[in-house]
């Protein structure tokens, strides 16, 4: 979308400029009103800290983020007070950016305070001044002097150190849970090419990073990670014995009833509030215990008795309000525990983290008469892991770790569709069996806690064949070919009215002025980088170049070449910009672009060359040309499209004034007016009812939700597209995709439903919401990391990449829109500074991965381009001219030809082999092919010799025809700097 603004989308941008580490979100417009508390932030300041303080009367949760956090989401929550929001924060004199975070999603600035500084995505970000004579003042906080403070000020030195991987000078911090995430606070001093400092920090276990000219970097030296909350890893550290501060300490919780009881379940934080994993036992004296094993650190709990009544624990040591009007109580697991030492054959079992419900998670079934069982276990904890069914004791396979938790796997084969059967899993370790069955996990085995599977109990979640096989090619419309000149813009729909002449010679567009206009030099590209109309060096975000359906049908031949099966468009409808996500009317393709019945013959000549076709939809809001906006806006509560949208006034005012705020009228994608937000839920306000996933509990706007229904009936019905890329899908009521799903799969089952969500999205997808998303998280910031920028190694990429293929289901990673740039960021090749060797090795691991590869049109020719709409350009028709770019082509098509003839490279499983150094090498399985990738990401040329656990054979690199030989259970094999194999 034009500007459009993500969760994720800081983290590209810093990578773009160098950075390496994931950070947090920068962007958006705010949109509901913000308060600061000046007159309790200056009493506060003679205290220690800065207070911020917030209203906004329908948030649920509010966080603040900036740049004194790391952008981090989750690292500085605010509690309510007498319905303010509040947060102190310790920071060091300095100015800071910020934004508020509302319900995990929105994340808005703060109108109050009267400093901002542009967030580069259209918003603000507002501005925290910590220092005198000004509103926000801070008061002397406790620093450590290095030079003064020893470890018998109950201090403990903790060294860091910094080797580059690049040479020259360079400006090095280290930044952490022990300094606020400043990236000034420890700078680290340069001793023969090694940086290091020393820091002294109180007893405890702290997470860092390494701040390298501006760039955040994992310590890949450290012995423990963790992840950051954006796709990326913090490295840990321990100030004192790691044993004794890590080490799981026996916590033995009592509740005494003072009236006969049915059951008591202890549950807290420790298992993420999970009201049926922790039973607890009763005893002779009536009162109910549970023994924990839990990491030193503070816990909050309640006793929850006979399903119902939540009991707070009147002996703990401390309280913290629940949200709900009432106390959690507090328990803090330190050296007065019995200190527990977790190893296999010790007959323990630590259980929190560990699921216990019969979900996709545990039990999945990948075909009517395929299953797969999934389990997992905290790191070195247990021997073995079986799968019980039916009276056979089936041992599980160990396919992954990643440093917290084992993951074990088994696959079962029905006999047929129908089959039924009881099952449990069986830890072993020592003399001891533990059973994980429904909603426990215990020693003993309760035959009414069995796990019971049938196609009615566990719903399948099949998702489309034809993804697994595909290659996805996006394209813009207007920007890919134009076949049809007759239909070029001319700008005589009524919406353009007022915006089609340029500004007088010699002068700018006035702040809200805008000029639609054609360019009609197919390579003029100057304005998408800088505008001849737009002040002070924007670019042009209002031209067209007259891309259309019959220029794709003319390069359809292009297409098929190059070997794609899928075309994703962005959207098509009718609209009033170049990008189309402001609809004026789902069911009509722009005029612009060509008819209706010219589409659908386009996608039959597609589905006739085995090319599928899905459509971008934005359906969190409409355009301001939309005809029931426009109904809404004229005739205001007469209009029967009135409650459509979320209004806060009406009438609008006529004339609009120059400081005209949409946001203050109406509901409104990140304040912009011309998309004007859809009301799903006409029992909340937006943005409350997005997070809403049962329908019982909204109530439900049916006009809304019965057309946006019908947009699916036509697309998918009528023009026979095979499915559809959700466009922010966060911003809608779970409860609706729900009723999407369900819409669109009986029109097409195997059609496919893809959300954009940029990071971890595993409770979208599944068998009620989306097929898969694109998988920005787990591939584009990994691939970034270790391919573009090479600001991390193999190692690092390697766990980057686990936590996507563990934490969703088998089924959705094989359809995992696996993209390395779009419309929404810079150009791959852009962001790799042109160099063309880069873009090679993200192609490579694009094709030989799990998952669906993505091509953003013009990457195969070697198209650059910078942020939206730079990274919009048409597309380089006289790339034939350039040999350079004819053998970048040839080289895609190549690798898409060996991916589709192989199918482990589209079906396989996926095993790590080898992960040294810039070095990485992995297996891909289907029945009987095995195919070993290699991959080196040296500038230089590499020997190595890889484990494979394959008997003695000869392989055939796919990609140059060179052979190799396994010997002995290892390959040795020697590659030339930024190049990869494909053995066979």
């Amino acid at each position: 979308m034009r500007k459009r603004i993500f969760l994720m989308l800081l983290p590209i941008l810093v990578l773009f400029i160098g950075s390496c580490a994931t950070l947090g979100f920068v962007g958006g417009n705010d949109t509901k009103q913000l308060e600061i508390n000046k007159e309790q932030n200056n009493a506060k300041n003679s205290a220690k800290g800065v207070e911020l303080t917030f209203k906004d009367d329908s948030a649920q949760s509010v966080s603040v983020a900036g740049e004194f956090n790391n952008w981090d989401a989750s690292a500085n929550p605010m509690k309510k007070e007498n319905g303010i929001w509040k947060i102190i924060l310790d920071l060091k004199p300095g100015k800071y950016q910020y934004k508020f975070v509302v319900n995990g999603t929105e994340w808005k600035t703060d109108p109050q305070n009267p400093e901002k500084a542009d967030d580069g995505y259209g918003g603000q970000n507002s501005i925290l001044t910590v220092g005198e004579n000004k509103v926000m003042k801070k008061v002397e906080t406790e620093t450590v002097n290095t030079e003064k403070t020893n470890s018998t000020s109950g201090k403990i030195p903790v060294k860091f150190s910094y080797q580059p991987l690049t040479g020259g000078k360079h400006q090095v911090y280290v930044a952490g849970d022990f300094n606020n995430w400043s990236t000034e606070a420890n700078p680290m001093k340069e001793n023969n090419g090694l940086y290091e400092t020393v820091i002294y920090l109180k007893k405890g276990k702290y997470a860092y990073k390494f701040v390298v000219d501006g760039n955040w970097i994992t310590d890949e030296n450290a012995a423990e990670f963790v992840g950051d909350g954006f796709g990326g890893q913090n490295s840990i550290v321990y100030a004192g014995n790691p044993e004794d501060l890590n080490s799981l300490r026996k916590v033995e919780f009592v509740y005494k009833p003072d009236k006969p009881v049915k059951e008591v379940y202890l549950v807290g934080s420790f298992n993420a509030w999970n009201q049926k994993a922790d039973k607890m036992d009763k005893a002779d004296d009536g009162t109910y215990h549970k023994i924990m094993l839990l990491k030193p650190d503070e816990y909050q709990y309640k006793f929850l008795v006979n399903g119902t009544d939540w009991i707070t624990d009147d002996n703990a040591e401390n309280f913290a309000d629940d949200g709900f009007g009432g106390k959690n109580s507090i328990i803090t697991v330190d050296e007065r525990f019995p200190k527990v030492t977790l190893a296999k054959e010790d007959g323990l079992l630590l259980t929190y983290g560990i699921p216990t419900e019969q979900s996709l998670e545990t039990v999945n079934p990948l075909s009517p008469t395929q299953i797969e069982f999934k389990t997992k276990a905290h790191s070195n904890d247990v021997q073995k892991v079986y799968l019980w069914k039916n009276g056979e004791k089936i041992e599980m396979d160990k396919i992954a770790e990643d440093g917290s938790f084992d993951y074990f796997r088994t696959i079962v084969n029905l006999k047929n569709k129908n089959e039924e059967f009881d099952y449990y899993f069986i830890y072993r370790d020592g003399e001891k069996e533990f059973y994980l069955l429904n909603g426990e996990i215990s020693e003993n085995l309760d035959k009414d806690k069995i796990f019971h599977y049938s196609s009615a109990i566990v719903k399948p979640f099949f998702t489309p064949d034809w993804v697994k096989k595909g290659v996805i090619y996006q394209i813009f419309m207007d920007r890919f070919c134009n076949g049809n000149k007759e239909n070029d813009q001319d700008f005589h729909e009524w919406y353009y009215e007022g915006c089609r002449t340029p500004p007088p010679p010699g002068k700018k567009l006035k702040p809200g002025q805008s000029y639609y206009h054609l360019v009609k030099d197919w390579y003029d590209i100057e304005g998408l980088k800088k505008s001849p109309y737009e002040p002070n060096g924007k670019p042009d975000w209002w031209s067209f170049y007259g891309g259309d359906v019959a220029g794709v049908q003319q390069k359809l031949d292009y297409l098929v070449d190059l070997g794609i099966t899928i075309i994703y468009f962005n959207p098509i409808f009718e609209a009033k910009s170049n990008h189309k996500y402001d609809a004026a009317d789902y069911m009509k393709i722009d005029p612009h672009f060509g008819t209706q019945e010219e589409f659908k013959n386009f996608v039959r000549e597609c589905h006739k060359r085995g090319i599928k076709i899905i459509l971008d939809t934005a359906f969190n809001h409409t355009g301001e040309t939309f005809w029931a906006f426009q109904d809404a806006k004229k005739k205001g509560p007469e209009s029967k499209y009135y409650h459509w949208y979320e209004w806060k006034k009406w009438p609008l005012p006529d004339p609009i004034p120059a400081d005209f705020k949409p946001s203050d009228y109406y509901e409104c994608w990140w304040g912009f007016g011309d998309m004007p937000d859809l009301d799903y839920d006409l029992s909340r306000p937006n943005p409350a009812e997005n997070g809403v996933k049962d329908i019982s509990q909204a109530e439900p706007n049916w006009d809304v939700v019965n057309y946006v229904l019908g947009v699916a009936d036509f697309w998918v019905g009528e023009m026979d597209v095979d499915g559809f890329r959700l466009d922010v899908p966060n911003e809608v009521p779970f409860w609706f995709w729900k009723l999407f799903r369900e819409r669109v799969k009986s029109l097409k089952p195997d059609a496919y439903l893809v959300g954009e969500l940029w990071s971890n999205a595993v409770e979208w997808v599944n068998n009620e919401y989306f097929d898969a998303v694109m998988n920005y998280a787990y591939f584009k910031d990994p691939v970034m990391r270790f391919f573009n920028m090479r600001k991390c190694n193999a190692k690092t990429f390697d766990r980057d990449l686990k936590p996507g293929l563990l934490s969703y289901p088998t089924q959705a990673t094989q359809v995992m829109m696996n993209l390395i740039d779009s419309h929404d960021t810079f150009r791959y090749l852009e962001s790799a500074g042109g160099d063309v060797d880069r873009l090679k090795m993200a192609a490579f691991f694009e094709m030989t991965y799990v998952g669906a590869p993505h091509i953003w049109y013009g990457d195969e020719v070697g198209m650059m381009g910078g942020h939206d709409p730079d990274c919009r350009r048409p597309f380089n028709w006289k790339y034939t001219e350039d040999p350079q770019k004819v053998a970048l082509r040839d080289y895609y098509k190549k690798l898409i030809k060996i991916r589709k003839e192989n199918p482990a490279l589209m079906l396989g499983s996926f095993q790590t082999l080898y992960a040294k150094g810039m070095m990485y090498a992995f297996l891909r399985n289907y029945q009987n092919e095995n195919i070993i990738v290699v991959i080196n990401n040296e500038n230089t040329k590499k020997k190595i010799i890889i484990p494979v656990d394959l008997p003695d054979r000869t392989v055939t690199d796919l990609v140059s025809g060179n052979r190799y030989e396994i010997r002995n259970k290892k390959l040795e094999i020697e590659l030339e700097g930024l190049t990869g194999a494909i053995l066979k």
